[in-house]
């Protein structure tokens, strides 16, 4: 039997240094979002993965463009053209890797407002509006970018369909892919923010997956990690967060 692994890492949240030396424990890393606010230490800190590890699979969280919503587009590209000037890091937007026998497919995700039908969706945009302090257009950016995501992860399921070599698929979300991952937490569950923790158009991507080739989901967003096992496939995440004790998460597919 044949395996490949990989640490899954994410929300490192990120304001200071970061020393990840003596870490790994596998050759390969993926890193679910929400590195940290800064740019440049979002930056630096894939610089350091990217001499930790021999390939790192990263996809951008919604803390890396929280400062800069109002030029989203501009936001994705700096951070496109920075991160691909490392030789062993890949910002997986709008990329797809193949590596033996197995694709990795990613995006963010962003969020519908409507992840919790009971909660009403514009509450918690005037929550999200007055909390971060953005406004109309930015909320309505958000949702187009959860909107475009969920195609984007279909488009891509459905097109690994037809590639023979490909076995099985690693899918890599910074939120979270559906709300029963979350129904452990009554009080989140009751509240607003729940409805800012996922795309409720994101698990679309499934009725694409006629071979079944979902093995992993891998995800960030949510401060405490979760491994659940639902229709066959591993949701499973590993946030630092709060967090003072950190170790990275060994993740095995099996062919």
């Amino acid at each position: 039997m044949m395996k490949i692994a990989f640490d899954l890492i994410s929300d490192l949240n990120i304001i200071d240094d970061f020393d990840w030396e003596g870490q790994p424990t596998s050759l390969n890393c993926v890193v679910a979002g929400n590195v940290s606010r800064s740019f440049d230490t979002t930056i630096k800190t894939l610089e350091h993965l990217g001499e930790c590890y021999k390939s790192v699979f990263y996809i951008d969280g919604s803390l890396e463009h929280r400062d800069s919503l109002q030029y989203l587009s501009e936001s994705h590209a700096e951070l496109k053209k920075a991160v691909s000037r490392m030789d062993n890091v890949v910002l997986m937007q709008d990329n797809v890797i193949i590596q033996e026998n197995m694709a990795i497919v990613a995006c963010n995700g962003w969020w519908t407002y409507d992840f919790n039908f009971d909660i009403d969706p514009e509450q918690a945009e005037k929550w999200l509006q007055e909390d971060w302090v953005i406004n109309d257009t930015e909320i309505a950016t958000i949702y187009s970018m959860a909107y475009g995501d969920a195609r984007y992860l279909t488009s891509c399921i459905q097109k690994l369909q037809t590639y023979k070599n490909v076995k099985k698929i690693v899918v890599i979300t910074n939120t979270v892919p559906f709300p029963g991952l979350l129904a452990h937490d009554r009080q989140l569950m009751d509240s607003v923010r729940f409805n800012l923790q996922g795309n409720s158009l994101i698990t679309q991507c499934l009725a694409a997956d006629e071979k079944d080739l979902i093995d992993t989901w891998c995800f960030g967003h949510y401060p405490e990690p979760i491994e659940e096992f639902n229709n066959g496939i591993r949701f499973v995440s590993n946030p630092k967060a709060h967090h003072p004790v950190y170790n990275p998460k060994r993740i095995e597919i099996d062919f």
